[in-house]
C-alpha cells in the first residue's frame, strides 16, 4: 500500500486526538475491527471518494486528493481506454496491471477468465456486483457508478492484458 494508505490506516486503528480545522475527534477501531476489516473501510472511503471528484474534475487538477489519490491526475471524459478508466474509477486502489495489490493482478484475473465461454460478462457482473472469496477474504465492493460502456472497456482491457506480453 502507498504510504498515505498506510498512515490512514494507522489513523483508523489507534484513533486520532484531535485534527486541524475543523477538529474532530475519532475513536481507535482496533479492539472492533480486525486488520482486514480496517482495510476493507479504507477500500470502501476510497471507492466512495471518486463519486464528488470525479463530478467536479474538469481541469488537469487530480480526480482525487491527498491519501485517496491513485495517479497521475484528470483523465479526459471522452474516448477513454481501460487503463485510464480504471483509474478513473479508482480499480487502481485494489489492483495493477502486474502484481497483486489488495486484490489479484489484472494479469491473474485476465488468466482466469481466458478460454472460459461468457468471460467478458462473467467479469462485467463480477465488477456491477462485487463480492467476496473467489480471490481471498477481502471483499470487493460493487461497481454500481460504472457506465455500461466504461465497464466495456475496463473488462476488455483487463481480458486483453495477458495478450498484450504485459
Amino acid at each position: 500500500m502507498a504510504g498515505r494508505d498506510e498512515e490512514v490506516l494507522q489513523s483508523i486503528r489507534n484513533g486520532l486526538a484531535r485534527l486541524p480545522e475543523p477538529a474532530i475527534v475519532m475513536p481507535q477501531f482496533k479492539y472492533i475491527l480486525s486488520d482486514e476489516e480496517i482495510r476493507s473501510v479504507l477500500m470502501y472511503a476510497k471507492k466512495l471518494a471518486v463519486k464528488p471528484a470525479r463530478a467536479a474534475a474538469t481541469s488537469a487538477e487530480p480526480v482525487l486528493a491527498g491519501a485517496m489519490s491513485t495517479g497521475s491526475g484528470n483523465v479526459p471524459g471522452f474516448g477513454e481506454g481501460g487503463e485510464a478508466l480504471a483509474k478513473k474509477y479508482n480499480c487502481l486502489a485494489c489492483h495493477q496491471a502486474g502484481q497483486k495489490v489488495v486484490g489479484p493482478s489484472y494479469r491473474d484475473v485476465a488468466a482466469r477468465y481466458r478460454g472460459q465461454t461468457g468471460a467478458a460478462s462473467k467479469l462485467a457482473e463480477k465488477i456491477r456486483k462485487g463480492g467476496t472469496g473467489v480471490w481471498g477474504d477481502v471483499p470487493m465492493p460493487p461497481s454500481a457508478d460504472v457506465s455500461e460502456g466504461d465497464l466495456k472497456r475496463i473488462v476488455e482491457w483487463i481480458l486483453s492484458i495477458g495478450q498484450q506480453g504485459s
